[in-house]
């Protein structure tokens, strides 16, 4: 016991003497079951069933208070329908059987007492016992066709929870988030925990095995006979499209400024994966929330992500058993380069053409697309196997299917597809978007930094995926003067790459607290699971550290900065005693408000080129709101920006668990806003011919046409300036699809040697131009 009392011979005892026999006990137990049990408040027993229609009887039980245990010895019974208002009058309600402990006085008795100096007494009745009464009582929530549970009060725990019915109780559901674990329960747990390592032990040591195997199925590289295959299929296909009398073609499918003369005067268009309409200049803008105290997210350094209720400790290396100072090691000025989060692409424009073997058909349409390091070799190993992929499909495609193709360059590409020509084999897609997931961070974007400080590190294996947020240090003893920074590193070859910081953050020297654990916030940093990091910490103050001696934590090493700038082991020290700290997510979904964004000519197209990072198994999506409806642009959907709207609303849409979701660095995000023109006048580069002609036709594949509201003409500037006019330009629409058409202009010119193409359109009133996806002007 903590506390007895004591007795000694001929001593004269008192009424507290007496009743401190059973406070001390009582302290004792309480003192036991808050330290060896739990301070938490549970229950035991108190099993509730159903013993009529109207009817449930609540078992004894105890009642567990965080110390006190208040004890029922006997069964409860509740009458729902004559025990209070709990019934619904028409549709279903929820009633918590509760549980709260009360100190009683009972088990009253008669008993004398003295009443005066000559010894005389009387008979009182009084309580001889005084009890901890475990009460049980029923909570009602409101009625509902989709009830919910009722709140309750503090200092009441449910037990189980009732579902009434208009003919009574429906059902009963213990509530085991409240149930006292046993200790054999707990055993049984580890049983279980420990047969499930051995299971996935047997697991990981076949994993190698597997590796070799699938390294040994993987096919060989047939790109170069692939690219060869290719090639000789373009060389067909534009003899297939030459008229046999002509003399002379030229092509040019819009896929790049080759045969574009954008220096000659009136020049007014685009060619971006097709001739189109212009864009009036654009205009650009940062994402920033449109309320800058927005409690869905919390934004440090510029990094935003969902905002956090807790943060939970995942690797501590903890028990230290010494002491170790910073400023021992030499100071050093090192540069540290700070990586930042990969860049995250988003498109929402226009549409291009994929065929095989039409009209259309254009092998690189796809370059700008697919990133400006692309060679065309590249580009033309990607179209064969998306247009494969998409064919393969065999599936009924509409206005809104989208798919996703992986290349064999590994990249992740999301397409939509608008239609289909079944009997051309020609499909109208667009891409969605571009993003690369191979890494979190990148090497082409980063912070430079000056560190002049003594420098040390703790390497460590992180197990799982999630947001670092902040970094315990154990400290010994602090000094007066100097902060700490703290660094996140990259680690290979059991070392900090020194040149590859992913966070930071310090503590300034007013903050420091010796002999206690000292947090940190950083940046919020992601961290793959089964990967190597290290922590850094540089100081030029007299600062100690705690360590924990002896190699005892085997997954990670203690390092210093040495003065020849390399990372040399901290000998017989021990590891530096670190706490690391993730996020836990108050919500699995969030919507973010960003300020809105305008453009006064319209918007006719988006790039939006943002830092973030997405990991596997969550989202991030953007949406525009237009007439009141959200489209989500960075999965492609339909008819965000129809009608060139001048300002839309933007949000981003958070997805993932309370452990792990998406990150936007808000300092490295920018939006392109594209407008749209009316008209366009594209002129081409001037063709010399060997001989003179006096015939000449200009063929061109159009995709989007509207014949109410576009105009198509095409002319010819001869040489010296004058224009020639077409004799007649006709436009047929494609049978299995209006708004593709093909148009052909005839020319019967006085001989001429030299001419250059012109081509020119409006779009009238409608919201989008057409695309001229091929041009050929054949001279005869």
């Amino acid at each position: 016991m903590l506390r007895e009392v004591i007795f000694r011979d001929d001593q004269k005892i008192t009424t507290p003497d007496l009743n401190n026999l059973g406070a001390f006990s009582r302290q004792t137990f309480d003192a036991l079951v808050a330290n060896a049990v739990s301070s938490l408040r549970y229950y035991t027993g108190f099993t509730v069933t159903k013993t009529g229609q109207t009817e449930i009887t609540v078992a004894a039980g105890h009642y567990w208070g965080g110390g006190p245990v208040f004890v029922r010895s006997e069964p409860t019974v509740f009458n729902v329908l004559t025990g209070g208002t709990y019934m619904p009058n028409v549709t279903k309600r929820i009633v918590a059987v509760v549980a709260y402990g009360e100190p009683i006085e009972t088990d009253v008795q008669e008993r004398s007492f003295e009443i005066d100096d000559q010894g005389n007494t009387e008979p009182q009745s009084v309580a001889m016992e005084r009890l901890r009464y475990a009460r049980i009582a029923l909570v009602p929530g409101a009625e509902s066709p989709s009830p919910v549970r009722p709140t309750l009060d503090v200092g009441l725990i449910p037990v189980a929870w009732v579902t009434l019915s208009t003919s009574g109780v429906d059902s009963v559901e213990m509530d085991e988030n409240y149930r006292l674990p046993s200790v054999e329960s707990l055993k049984q747990l580890i049983d279980a925990i420990n047969v499930w390592r051995d299971q996935i032990g047997q697991i990981l040591d076949t994993i190698q095995s597997e590796l070799v195997r699938i390294q040994a199925a993987i096919p060989p590289d047939y790109r170069d006979l692939l690219l060869s295959l290719l090639a000789r299929l373009e060389a067909l296909e534009n003899l297939a499209k030459q008229p046999a009398s002509a003399v002379r073609t030229f092509i040019d499918k819009f896929s790049n400024l080759s045969d574009s003369d954008t220096a000659y005067a009136g020049y007014a268009a685009l060619v971006d994966d097709g001739l189109r309409f212009p864009q009036g200049d654009p205009s650009y803008t940062t994402v920033a929330l449109a309320n800058p105290l927005d409690a869905k997210v919390k934004i440090t350094n510029g990094i935003m992500t969902p905002a956090q209720d807790a943060t939970a400790v995942r690797l501590s290396i903890g028990n230290p058993d010494g002491a170790l100072s910073i400023s021992q090691y030499p100071v050093q000025t090192t540069e540290r380069v700070q990586k930042m989060m990969t860049r995250t692409v988003t498109k929402y424009g226009d549409w291009f053409n994929l065929c095989r073997g039409g009209p259309k058909a254009s092998v690189d349409d796809l370059l700008r697309y697919l990133g400006d390091d692309m060679t065309l070799a590249e580009a033309k190993v990607v179209y064969e196997a998306l247009f494969n992929t998409v064919k393969a499909g065999n599936i009924e495609l509409d206005d809104k299917h989208q798919f996703e193709f992986r290349g064999d360059d590994g990249e992740t590409y999301t397409f939509e597809i608008k239609s289909y020509k079944a009997g051309r084999g020609s499909y109208n897609i667009r891409l969605v978007s571009l993003e690369t997931h191979e890494e979190p961070y990148w090497d082409t974007v980063t912070k430079t930094v000056t560190v002049t400080a003594s420098q040390i590190t703790q390497t460590f294996l992180n197990a799982t995926n999630g947001w670092l947020t902040e970094v315990g240090i154990q400290f010994d003893q602090v000094g007066t003067t100097s902060d700490v920074q703290v660094y996140v590193f990259e680690v290979a070859s059991d070392k900090p790459l020194k040149n590859s910081i992913i966070s930071r953050g310090s503590i300034p020297v007013a903050n420091l607290v010796g002999n206690a654990l000292n947090k940190c916030q950083i940046e919020p940093v992601y961290l793959k699971g089964g990967r190597a990091y290290a922590i850094g910490i540089a100081s030029t103050g007299n600062h100690f550290v705690k360590v924990r001696t002896g190699n005892k934590y085997l997954s990670g090493s203690a390092f210093y900065l040495s003065d020849l700038g390399e990372w040399e082991p901290v000998q017989n020290s021990g590891d530096i005693c670190i706490s690391l700290f993730f996020g836990a997510f108050k919500q699995s979904r969030i919507e973010v408000q960003m300020q809105p964004l305008t453009r006064v000519d319209g918007i006719a197209g988006i790039r939006l080129n943002a830092a973030q990072y997405v990991p596997e198994g969550t989202q991030l999506l953007w949406e525009v709101q237009r007439a009141g409806k959200w489209y989500q642009i960075s999965e492609g959907e339909y008819g965000a920006l129809d009608g060139n709207p001048t300002l839309v609303n933007l949000r981003a849409v958070f997805v993932g668990t309370r452990d792990l979701m998406p990150a936007i660095d808000t300092t490295q995000t920018e939006i392109e806003l594209l407008g749209p023109v009316g008209n366009l006048t594209h002129f081409s580069k001037e063709r010399t011919l060997g001989s003179s002609t006096t015939s000449i036709q200009v063929h061109y594949d159009i995709a989007g046409y509207d014949k109410d509201e576009h105009t198509f003409g095409c002319s010819l500037i001869l040489d010296g300036g004058a224009t020639e006019a077409a004799d007649s330009v006709t436009i047929t629409p494609d049978p299995l699809d209006a708004t593709t058409a093909r148009a052909v202009a005839v020319f019967t010119p006085a001989a001429l040697t030299k001419y250059r193409v012109k081509t020119t359109g409006s779009r009238g009133s409608a919201a989008a131009g057409f695309v001229a996806t091929e041009r050929r002007d054949f001279v005869f």
